[in-house]
């Protein structure tokens, strides 16, 4: 004998499944994702479920920047890579101010990176935990890796 409320969680469930498809084809249609709200609302968990259906497709991969290690300790058993404040550096650079579209006040340079590119090629799901400091070097090893 089944309730309503039984009735009313399945079908909550499957809606929702339903949701998660769409969300999932969309992303693949249109290759963005934004997901932003209040902390303690689920974007994390939200994300790991994405991430799960994105690994069952067989021509993706799935790639987690942390820079606290939430998803290594509560997520599937993905492979891990530790990044170290050192492993990104500022560098020396030289301007060419007379046609330029986009400058940057600082070049980094990303050391490490036999060891990384092994990890990536090694790996189809891949997940870096990051201890760098700062939001810019963090930002720079993170578009030198996609």
């Amino acid at each position: 004998m089944s309730s309503r409320n039984d009735y009313s969680t399945t079908s909550e469930k499957q809606q929702n499944n339903e949701k998660l498809k769409a969300l999932v084809e969309d992303v693949f249609s249109f290759g963005d994702l934004l997901l932003v709200a209040n902390k303690g609302i689920g974007k994390t968990n939200a994300l790991k479920v994405l991430a799960r259906e994105f690994r069952e497709q067989p021509d993706t991969r799935v790639i987690v920047f942390e820079d606290f290690p939430k998803w290594c300790l509560e997520f599937d058993e993905i492979p891990y890579m530790l990044i170290h404040d050192k492993d990104v550096k500022e560098t020396n650079h030289e301007i060419d101010i007379e046609d330029y579209f986009l400058r940057h006040e600082r070049d980094y340079a990303v050391l490490r990176g036999s060891e990384i590119q092994k990890a990536l090629e090694s790996n189809k799901d891949l997940i870096f935990v990051s201890e760098i400091t700062d939001i810019e070097r963090q930002a720079f090893f993170i578009y030198s890796v996609v």
